[in-house]
């Protein structure tokens, strides 16, 4: 079969659904030795340069124009239909909700989570409007439908009661990188890189309102007056509605207590993670939550919410708390520092379980939904 994946959606610094994206690719480069693909990506992201696999055809976009959301839909309903005309095309992927209504070949489209319909107030009003209309059209015109977890899958039918069998839940994976047996040295450099200097308590992930970041400043403000020396390392890049997490940290007086780091390599962020002493996620809502994932497989103790995904990922590997309960929220921080047999418990199983994801079993979970449209 010849299959379409469109990429364009990823941006160049990867995070979510762009990680799975560029490891998904990666895997079938490897794995597929039967389907020919056609990569669509834009011309300002290089993350697929390592493609030499001769049935792997890479087709590079303008991105001065189609990194705009108002030339999204030329890109999508008339340039990607040609091409699936031009080269044959079987299978369109599309990997992140928009997708091409009317076009030669079937139509896979992956829904990661409704939060668009479920936290509207989170999101820049025109994503709203743009991805609520394709949510609904791939009810109608999408031959698969892939989540990224039950919780996404039954968010997905609760709101659009189609055929049960129509929708397919692929778990994401992390990378062997991430692990229990990090690099003493390379932790000791990344730290000093980000500027960290002790003991510290870690979040990884877009600085945004649905991530809930301001409950876990104010958790960590409580905190930081029983433990005078730990620190609160945000990472991850500004995404929106961001101002009133910096004005809290301020406002808290948390400015020489806090680090902000920014975007963080993928090459920096296992051992960003393995210096950690313990991890907190502490989101309103995921479809997946590929940082508490990564945090497990490096075996650091995590805090994360009781809701959404969140506890198919972590099972009984970390400590779920209620998110909107601040107080809830630092006394497992607090559990966390003072409880050395609980510590250890969560270390032990936190590795057990990130075991069982892996990116190859996304890739062939992933081949067998093409092979199925066959």
């Amino acid at each position: 079969m010849n299959i379409l994946i469109d990429f364009t959606q990823i941006p160049v610094q990867k995070c979510g659904i762009g990680v799975y994206a560029l490891n998904l690719i990666s895997c079938l480069c490897k794995q597929d030795t039967k389907n020919t693909y056609y990569i669509l990506v834009q011309d300002d992201d290089n993350s697929l340069d390592f493609i030499s696999n001769p049935r792997f055809h890479k087709i590079k976009v303008n991105s001065k124009l189609f990194r705009k959301i108002i030339f999204m839909p030329l890109l999508e309903q008339f340039i990607i239909p040609y091409l699936a005309l031009k080269h044959k095309i079987d299978v369109i992927h599309s990997l992140h909700y928009s997708f091409p209504l009317l076009s030669v070949g079937r139509k896979v489209v992956l829904i990661p989570d409704m939060t668009f319909f479920k936290f509207p107030q989170y999101h820049l009003f025109l994503k709203v409007l743009y991805f609520r209309f394709f949510t609904f059209m791939a009810s109608f015109f999408a031959d698969k439908i892939v989540t990224i977890s039950e919780s996404s899958k039954r968010d997905f039918l609760e709101k659009f009661p189609v055929d049960k069998d129509m929708v397919k839940v692929v778990y994401l994976g992390k990378d062997s990188s991430f692990n229990g047996n990090l690099d003493k040295n390379r932790i000791e450099e990344v730290k000093t890189k980000y500027g960290i200097e002790n003991e510290y308590v870690l979040y990884i992930g877009t600085i945004e309102p649905r991530k809930n970041i301001t409950s876990l400043i104010r958790a960590f403000s409580s905190f930081a007056n029983v433990n005078k020396n730990c620190q609160l390392v945000i990472a991850g890049k500004k995404g929106w509605h961001y101002n009133s997490i910096f004005s809290l940290v301020n406002k808290l007086s948390l400015s020489e207590r806090i680090i902000f780091t920014g975007f963080v390599l993928e090459e920096d962020k296992p051992f960003l993670i393995g210096g950690a002493k313990i991890f907190v996620y502490p989101s309103f809502y995921e479809g997946f939550g590929i940082p508490v994932l990564e945090s497990l497989a490096c075996g650091i103790p995590t805090i994360t919410s009781n809701i959404s995904s969140l506890p198919e990922v972590t099972a009984d590997a970390a400590l779920l708390i209620d998110p909107v309960d601040v107080d809830g929220l630092y006394k497992g921080i607090k559990r966390l520092f003072d409880d050395d047999i609980l510590y250890a418990h969560l270390k032990e199983k936190s590795l057990k379980q990130a075991e069982k994801f892996n990116w190859d079993k996304t890739a062939q979970e992933t081949v067998n939904i093409y092979n199925s449209l066959a």
